[in-house]
């Protein structure tokens, strides 16, 4: 972990450059260009109110924040598992002609993701006062819940990019995964709510996604206290596996580039 923090300090100025490049060829082609970003989780958001209201004739009190909260962190994690599996390969003619730290590269990529996660959040703050929400201190936890999500993401990423190296069709099976994922962590409809107990508490429990969703929402949206144990809980798991991806990919970086 000393040669990734030394790393680290070192291109920190590659990934906020990269990251805000990344985001600007995103919209280049746009004809909304950077409003994209506003309007893009306000057409999820109805998307997900007409299957939830319309054809399952339920809904959930604050149901616009509440969905925009699941929809954001739900879209940052799906873009940074499945970057992460194809990182190398997508990456391999820079890789060739020049060394790069691997998880330096997947840092920069998680940058514009995160950046797209707290427009979508700060758009969810400004919704949420007319929608009539409370807001309690308990949302000064978001900060340390979103940093879970960042860790977790990350170290799950590193892990990834390795094992997608060397499995060709990861991408595929990943996607797969990340569907029933995307039905088992509440998006739109609360979790250890809608799922008989003890079941639905289990899966918030388990489910990384499912469980920064229903800590964000706790803090944001319902002004209630966070389940401190089983973010601690995450959190720790979080770091162990960050710490496992950095030096798994620091074992191996040499081969990547012969492997793909």
């Amino acid at each position: 972990m000393k040669r990734f923090c030394i790393d680290l300090k070192k291109y920190a100025e590659y990934i906020c450059y990269s990251g805000i490049a990344n985001l600007k060829s995103e919209v280049s082609g746009s004809f909304l260009n950077w409003f994209w970003w506003i309007l893009d989780p306000f057409l999820h958001m109805m998307v997900y109110a007409f299957i939830s209201v319309v054809v399952f004739g339920r809904s959930e009190p604050h149901f616009i924040p509440f969905v925009f909260v699941g929809q954001a962190v739900w879209k940052y994690v799906n873009s940074t598992v499945m970057r992460s599996v194809e990182m190398i390969r997508r990456n391999k003619s820079v890789l060739r002609r020049v060394y790069l730290p691997k998880q330096i590269l997947l840092l920069s990529n998680q940058f514009g993701f995160f950046v797209q996660l707290l427009i979508t959040l700060g758009i969810t703050l400004v919704i949420c006062i007319p929608d009539g929400v409370q807001f309690t201190w308990y949302v000064l936890w978001l900060p340390a819940i979103l940093a879970v999500l960042l860790l977790g993401s990350f170290g799950i990423g590193c892990i990834l990019l390795h094992v997608g190296v060397y499995a060709k069709d990861m991408w595929n099976i990943l996607g797969v995964c990340m569907k029933l994922a995307f039905y088992l962590s509440g998006i739109f409809y609360n979790l250890p709510a809608r799922v008989p107990a003890p079941y639905g508490d289990l899966l918030v429990s388990v489910n990384p996604a499912a469980m920064i969703i229903h800590e964000a929402r706790s803090v944001l949206v319902y002004g209630t206290a966070p389940n401190y144990l089983r973010l601690a809980v995450w959190a720790v798991i979080s770091a162990a596996l960050t710490a496992y991806g950095v030096n798994l990919i620091y074992r191996h970086e040499q081969n990547y580039i012969k492997a793909v």
